[in-house]
């Protein structure tokens, strides 16, 4: 395997779920972390529990012989489960970010020049529930932002960004929370989902319409990600603790390759620039860099494992290399945060190319 080296880890004070690096070239330097938090109420038959959170904004501070996050600002919130960065700015060339929470809210936020998020929107799903995920779809082109948002009540929602926040569509896509949605970056009128109810769906966002059910996973599907590199191929993780490739010209079909990483898949991240490689959040396993070397049943395998953690392992990013002075392509800088043990951890995964 190869070498991992670890450089800073931070206290996040409340449960870690999320993190993202800013993906605009000129705040590459920008990492935001997501936390969630119940908070149960004794007292009352009628009080409800309160689900607080906040996002955090870290700045990477880097030189030859050390590399470290500084943090720069804090914004309370509801539970955070998902957040992250549009890649292109919309507003006064500033970065945007949208977060899903514990509220039922999109929330979007304008990352300003003083280093601090300032919320400029947010709308709440129609019904009581709690948003669990979101993706732009504005990945690789930028005519138009569009946000995806799923809901524990098995609902997904679409949302045009413009001048405001507006509700495009929304409907049950399952009968269990939707744990995941994410976007076809090279085609965005189509869009994925994955739920509690062990399904893996696509829809076309023009009708609300399923273009595809797939029965595969033997477990949830939490994690869906398709590479903005190659443009047939998405990726798959499950609670039953197996990472799927697949391709989306035959998606009715089975998976191009698989591995069992042996913990349930939180989060699937492809490596920025080059695709060859996925980052996984294994949830009671750590975290796993996946190497892709083609579609056959043993083209998957293990690069590199990081447990640095010491609970559930849920958030996971990696920092674009190339668009950051001081550090080679050939070192891989990464960011990943747990729960329970509210940890942030900045990491680096040397010599895989």
């Amino acid at each position: 395997m190869c070498e991992v080296k670890s450089w800073q880890t931070l206290d996040t004070r409340l449960h870690a779920d999320s993190v993202e690096w800013c993906p605009v070239q000129s705040r590459s330097s920008i990492l935001v972390g997501g936390a969630y938090q119940l908070q149960s109420k004794e007292v009352k038959s009628d009080e409800t529990d309160v689900r607080i959170g906040h996002l955090q904004l870290y700045e990477l501070v880097s030189t030859p012989e050390s590399k470290s996050l500084k943090e720069l600002h804090q914004v309370k919130t509801a539970g955070v489960l998902d957040a992250k960065w549009c890649h292109h700015t919309l507003q006064e060339d500033t970065p945007c970010l949208a977060s899903a929470d514990a509220d039922g809210c999109l929330n979007l936020y304008n990352f300003t020049t003083s280093n601090e998020l300032q919320q400029i929107q947010t709308l709440k799903h129609a019904q009581n529930c709690i948003a669990l995920s979101l993706d732009w779809s504005s990945c690789i082109d930028s005519s138009e932002h569009v946000i995806s948002t799923s809901f524990s009540n098995g609902d997904v929602e679409l949302t045009k960004v413009g001048n405001g926040l507006d509700r495009l569509r929304s409907w049950k896509a399952h009968d269990y929370e939707a744990w995941i949605t994410a976007f076809n970056y090279h085609d965005t009128s189509l869009v994925y989902s994955g739920g509690d109810d062990c399904l893996f769906k696509g829809w076309d966002r023009r009708t609300d319409s399923a273009t595809f059910v797939n029965r595969t996973h033997e477990m949830g599907v939490c994690s869906i990600h398709c590479s903005p590199q190659s443009e047939h191929t998405l990726a798959t993780g499950s609670y039953d603790e197996y990472v799927r490739i697949w391709d989306t010209r035959a998606i009715k079909k089975r998976p191009l390759s698989s591995i069992n990483v042996g913990g349930g898949v939180w989060r699937l991240k492809w490596r920025p620039f080059t695709g060859n490689y996925l980052l996984a959040a294994c949830m009671h396993n750590g975290f796993a860099i996946i190497k892709c070397d083609g579609v056959t049943d043993d083209a998957l395998s293990i690069a590199a494992r990081y447990n640095g953690h010491e609970s559930l392992a849920y958030g996971a990013d990696w920092h674009r290399l190339e668009q950051f002075e001081g550090i080679t392509p050939t070192n891989n800088l990464i960011s990943t945060c747990s729960f329970y043990d509210h940890k942030l951890c900045l990491w680096e995964c040397n010599y895989i190319n």
